[in-house]
């Protein structure tokens, strides 16, 4: 390919070949502009949509988010018939399961409001779901719900897909081109640069994935959107898996669950996650991974030895940890900037990319067409961010709990709990006075009510005026809070304080490649300190009564009391929901360090679960 083949001009240019950036060509041309152009600076699916889990769930929180899935799910199904490219289309369902009573609601709720959007849902007892998905441990199951519209594609095949039908509409691909620059002019997009040279253009429809941020900083827009590691755990083949299976949903664990050339795929949006620092990727990361971490896997492959009895003698092929890009309220964007005209945003897809792809692709494409999207999109309006939100340092600290939520129980008036405190009012301080309950709106601190005597459960106070710290330099903005400062140097930043992680960032190799989960697990016990010790045994029986763990807490136990969630005896022994439930405190082991540990929020002389206590002497704890 010549080095100067790219037109004069272009009606639209994508930028990003990724499944956004593919269906947004693909429905340009379906719509009538045969001279749009796609620029990706490595090769297609090369950032985060190779590898992704690529399950496609009908069902959303609203019923334009539901009918775009449902877009998708129609155009996943066609599109090998249209262009006679494989999509890898597997229409085999998926099983939510329930463990505990409010879960159990949660999923039938589901159910009501599948049967409002049209989606095909039915609950099933404890025996049906056992039926559907044999290899389950069912025993604390206590009601499900089956969804036989769902299912799952191939990543790559799918964009090769959607490349080929845009091609066939006058569509053009460039690989190999990176965008160095924007060019406006009257607050309007103008055109491009790439490393080929300059195209001019009327629109640019942005699908940079975790690279959002930084591209859309070229033309003057603020994107918040930051990646988390996002982790999958892939084995060898299966005895029991024969051809394709339904996934298999276990947000109480924190699992989801799919079968992959034989063997499964057990993934996970685990309460604790990661943030990394996508400068520290590198401008050369393409079709890579980042390092192995057992230890923040842990708690989850306990889950899944839990649901799935059989992955105990199951060999492993390798731990999957790829970047994908989440936005502060967990929910995509998608539309024209506020600062930029003609530069239009399909970005920050929260892991559901894939799935949402088709769908998201038809409505950018029809907004930057007609104008307007096809339907009332308002949740994934880019005008919903104020400028505190694209803080590095804000949103290091919000996605890691965005990732946590993906399967929580959303019960009402729940609010954030990180990245607070950012766009103080000046009559704060007389707010708190009378006691006044804070939620956050368009990160002003707004009180909900007054005359609180307690803080409730899962929600954060805010720091003083005085105690909010400047973000320092890198971060480019102000008004963070010192919590936000302490988590943000555990973000990966390559900086003197986190170092740079390139030269660990790898492509397939795995630590424990063909062993079985469960010699990983023991080979992990006997190398952990004997205080930090637990056997197999004791992870999935009784816990241990708190007063009896080693350590001695900084802060008595008693200031507990005030946040502590009511007993649960019903709750599962082998859960790890530690995420929503916990907070962090200092902590001396006997004979160790000063090292951080999550803290349990349950009364003193309790019983604890056995992975809470894991997360004080396990993965956290190191």
């Amino acid at each position: 390919m010549s080095r100067n083949d790219l037109p004069a001009h272009a009606s639209v240019v994508v930028i990003g070949g990724g499944v956004m950036g593919c269906s947004t060509l693909y429905h340009l041309g379906e719509m009538g502009v045969s001279d749009a152009i796609l620029l990706e600076r490595n090769k297609l699916t090369s950032g985060t949509t190779w590898h992704s889990a690529a399950q496609v769930r009908a069902l959303r929180s609203t019923r334009n988010l539901t009918d775009l899935i449902r877009h998708s799910i129609s155009l996943y199904s066609r599109l090998e018939e249209q262009t006679g490219q494989a999509t890898g289309w597997i229409n085999k369902g998926s099983l939510s399961i329930a463990t505990t009573e409010d879960r159990l609601v949660h999923i039938k709720r589901q159910e009501a409001l599948a049967h409002l959007f049209g989606v095909r849902a039915r609950s099933v007892s404890a025996d049906e779901a056992k039926e559907i998905w044999p290899l389950m441990n069912a025993n604390d199951v206590i009601g499900a719900v089956w969804s036989p519209d769902d299912g799952r594609v191939s990543p790559s095949d799918l964009c090769a897909a959607l490349v080929k039908g845009a091609r066939a509409r006058g569509a053009r691909i460039r690989e190999d081109t990176a965008v160095t620059g924007i060019l406006t002019r009257g607050g309007r997009v103008t055109g491009i640069e790439t490393d080929r040279g300059t195209v001019r253009c009327d629109a640019v429809a942005l699908c940079t994935g975790l690279w959002s941020r930084k591209v859309a900083a070229m033309a003057g827009v603020e994107v918040p959107v930051w990646p988390c590691e996002h982790f999958y755990l892939l084995t060898r083949p299966i005895d029991g898996i024969e051809g394709n299976v339904p996934s298999l949903s276990d947000h109480d664990g924190h699992l989801y669950i799919r079968d992959d050339s034989g063997g499964l795929l057990i993934g996970c949006f685990e309460s604790h996650a990661k943030p990394i620092d996508p400068d520290s990727l590198g401008e050369d990361f393409a079709f890579q991974l980042l390092p192995e971490d057992w230890d923040h896997f842990e708690p989850m492959m306990m889950n899944a030895l839990h649901r799935l009895p059989t992955l105990e003698t199951a060999q492993v092929k390798m731990l999957l940890n790829g970047p994908e890009s989440f936005t502060p309220d967990g929910s995509f964007l998608l539309g024209e900037a506020t600062e930029t005209r003609g530069l239009f945003l399909g970005c920050g897809m929260n892991s559901v990319g894939v799935a949402t792809g088709g769908g998201a692709g038809m409505a950018l494409a029809h907004c930057i067409v007609h104008g307007q999207p096809p339907m009332d999109l308002h949740e994934a309006d880019p005008k919903r961010f104020p400028s505190c939100f694209n803080s590095a340092a804000a949103l290091a600290e919000r996605v890691p709990e965005v990732l946590g939520k993906h399967y929580e129980i959303t019960y009402p008036a729940r609010q954030w709990v990180t990245s607070r405190g950012l766009r103080p009012t000046p009559l704060e301080s007389r707010w708190r006075v009378e006691r006044a309950h804070f939620g956050q709106v368009y990160g002003f601190e707004r009180p909900l009510y007054f005359g609180k005597d307690v803080e409730p459960v899962g929600c954060v106070r805010l720091p003083s005026r005085q105690a909010r710290g400047a973000c320092d330099a890198r971060c480019g903005a102000s008004g963070r809070s010192t919590g936000a400062a302490r988590r943000y140097r555990h973000c990966r930043v390559p900086s003197r304080r986190c170092g740079d992680i390139r030269g660990s960032v790898r492509s397939s190799r795995c630590a424990h490649a063909s062993r079985s989960l469960k010699s990983i697990v023991a080979d992990r016990a006997r190398r952990r300190p004997a205080h930090r010790r637990f056997s197999f045994s004791t992870l999935l029986g009784p816990g241990p009564v708190l007063s009896d763990l080693p350590g001695v807490f900084d802060r008595p136990i008693r200031r507990l009391q005030s946040r502590t969630a009511p007993r649960r005896e019903s709750l599962p022994a082998h859960r790890a929901d530690f995420g929503h439930s916990t907070r962090s405190y200092r902590m001396r082991g006997p004979g160790t360090a000063v090292t951080r540990a999550c803290v349990p929020r349950i009364r003193p002389g309790s019983r604890a679960t056995p992975t809470r206590c894991w997360q004080i002497f396990g993965a956290s704890g190191q």
